[in-house]
């Protein structure tokens, strides 16, 4: 036989149980559609792990990144700048083109670093209340970079199957100011030709 204190506990987590399914399946028929998809977003939950966005690489699989350190230094400097929690002008969005043609990578590898090696590393900043608005630490960034990033090309060099198709969570946050400097990284290279 249960004590009284044991039955007590039972019914207030039935009630709590009962309380919490009838007040969801009353939000969830009474109100419209858009209602019940915008709650996460009025409730504060962190939207960047429900919209992954599909990236498809485009040539061929870049080496690991201490093959070329130094070329690699700048482009994540320059590409950081995407995550940092600042708007970019367009004067700022033209030089950071500029840098990125001058070293050599084709838009291709550009996207390739910057979703590959830093998206996963720096996206978070941007969901961050109080993200980071000056500049990354660029030896913090080496540091994590070369970790993740050598070990992934690693793995990757060892799978006789090398996927082209990757998820890259929260990619919609920078995807459109990218695409605008991947442009204008395109036309400089034009240009030097």
């Amino acid at each position: 036989m249960l004590a009284v204190s044991e039955w007590s506990s039972r019914i207030r987590t039935m009630f709590a149980w009962a309380l919490l399914i009838a007040s969801v399946g009353t939000y969830f028929w009474l109100l419209p559609w858009w209602a019940w998809l915008s709650a996460p977003i009025l409730s504060g939950f962190p939207l960047i792990h429900l919209a992954p966005g599909i990236w498809v690489r485009r040539g061929p699989r870049l080496g690991p990144p201490v093959q070329d350190l130094e070329r690699r230094r700048i482009a994540w400097r320059h590409l950081s700048e995407l995550y940092l929690d600042t708007q970019l002008g367009p004067s700022e969005l033209a030089h950071m083109a500029s840098e990125l043609a001058g070293l050599g990578y084709t838009p291709d590898e550009l996207e390739q670093i910057l979703y590959v090696e830093l998206h996963g590393l720096l996206v978070g900043n941007l969901a961050d209340i109080a993200g980071e608005w000056a500049m990354f630490d660029p030896e913090w960034m080496e540091r994590e970079v070369l970790g993740a990033g050598g070990r992934e090309a690693e793995i990757l060099s060892r799978r006789p199957f090398n996927p082209k198709i990757r998820v890259v969570l929260g990619k919609w946050l920078v995807g459109r100011t990218w695409r605008n400097v991947r442009a204008t990284v395109e036309v400089f290279q034009r240009e030097e030709l």
